[in-house]
């Protein structure tokens, strides 16, 4: 009985005011909240009501802004909802605010992405951008836009807008973007590794939105294919991420300083060391020390001075 009053509750509010868009909560039990509703509506007891129950449960999530919880995001990407997603964020979108419109269109782009629809995306990345010119949102339409293009496999286009990108105002889209540029430098124009490389980078795309058991199986499939040397670093790289979103945290800390090890003249090099030393809660100052004599431009410098100034007792 509580299961059915809870589900009617959460899906069928009364009334449903116009969205103005607010700080996006953060508190986790909003995605616990989502996660439990869905819950209910693929038991066999809603079987029948499930198409509409769904559009209930995005609808009241949309208006509240939960929908961009990274932990409900989370939870739509691994359970393959992007079509609901799309439907509802389509119908109330221009409904918000230009900033909000903005928002909830990358999130429409993002969706698509990950539904193998790449044009359809890049056009949802420039909609948003032109709602919200020169600001920050529109730099980071145009960061989506140019991972956009590198997920459908146009290199040549990613790389344009990524050099534009990597001479950009915000620090850490740009850091990205260089990363990103360096990466297709490495590779591009090397006839023999097109294949393992965009082998490579849908297992990104996997990783970037969510898939974690497709990503899983296609990363351990590339490891056994034996890739070319070339890509090696990227991939030693590419598994301390995944142990790290997995919370494998003594694998991630231990391939993050691999990583390091093998490659510190890598274009993940300051990544790789930052995230160990983040990992080893800054204890070795040895290190710490030598990531400022390395990377005195790095955009993890001053968090790692900061924390060497004031270690934790």
């Amino acid at each position: 009985m509580w299961k059915t009053i809870l589900i009617l509750l959460f899906c069928f509010p009364n009334t449903v005011r116009a969205f103005q868009f607010q700080a996006v909560p953060t508190d986790s039990l909003v995605a616990l909240e989502f996660k439990q509703s869905l819950s209910l509506i693929n038991s066999p007891t809603y079987i029948r009501q499930k198409e509409e129950l769904l559009g209930q449960l995005f609808t009241k999530s949309f208006y509240s802004g939960a929908l961009l919880i990274n932990d409900v995001l989370k939870i739509i990407y691994e359970d393959n909802l992007e079509s609901y997603l799309l439907n509802v964020c389509g119908k109330n979108v221009d409904k918000l605010s230009p900033s909000g419109q903005a928002r909830v269109l990358l999130l429409m782009g993002d969706a698509k992405s990950s539904l193998g629809q790449p044009y359809e995306a890049l056009l949802s990345y420039s909609k948003a951008e032109k709602k919200v010119k020169d600001s920050p949102l529109a730099y980071e339409a145009k960061w989506r836009t140019a991972k956009a293009y590198y997920y459908a496999g146009d290199f040549d286009l990613a790389k344009e807008l990524l050099d534009i990108l990597k001479q950009g105002t915000d620090r850490e889209i740009a850091n990205d973007a260089l990363n990103l540029s360096m990466f297709l430098d490495d590779h591009l124009g090397m006839d023999s590794l097109e294949k393992d490389v965009r082998q490579f980078v849908q297992i990104q795309k996997l990783q970037n939105f969510q898939k974690w058991k497709a990503a899983d199986e296609a990363l351990e499939q590339f490891i056994v294919s034996s890739p070319q040397e070339n890509l090696i670093d990227d991939l030693l790289y590419l598994r301390a991420q995944r142990a790290l979103l997995k919370k494998e945290f003594p694998l991630a800390k231990s391939l993050f300083l691999e990583s390091y090890q093998k490659f510190p003249l890598d274009i993940y090099a300051d990544d790789s060391l930052y995230k160990y030393l983040e990992l080893d809660q800054f204890k070795d100052e040895k290190l710490g020390f030598q990531f400022i004599q390395q990377f005195p431009s790095s955009l993890f410098v001053d968090a790692v001075r900061s924390h060497l100034m004031n270690p934790k007792k």
